[in-house]
């Protein structure tokens, strides 16, 4: 059973909003709801640092939701801030994204 996930890229495909010459890519972190609050995310982001850091890259970056204000204050508590407003694509749909970055 799956109760939490995180991929990365070493090299983002965020749209460049930053001086980063070597951004890495947190893409997706998730944590089973009923298990929010005992630590799974912070383990996950704990790892996505220290992959990002192993690769030298100078920044970490990713999109979050516009209207995800828990998933915005849990970036920020490693440092994680709001560099621009982008949107995001699904199918007919656009949904307003924020980019969110913090340097290494």
């Amino acid at each position: 059973m799956l109760h939490a996930f995180c991929k990365v890229r070493f090299a983002s495909t965020v749209p460049h909003q930053t001086a980063a010459k070597r951004p890495f890519e947190l893409k997706q972190l998730y944590t089973d709801p009923d298990l929010i609050g005992r630590g799974l995310g912070a383990q996950l982001m704990d790892w996505a640092l220290a992959q990002a850091r192993a690769v030298n890259a100078d920044e970490l970056q990713l999109t979050v939701y516009a209207d995800n204000p828990d998933a915005q204050r849990f970036y920020a508590r490693y440092g994680l801030e709001k560099v621009a407003d982008i949107t995001f694509a699904v199918g007919d749909h656009i949904d307003p994204e924020i980019v969110m970055a913090v340097r290494l």
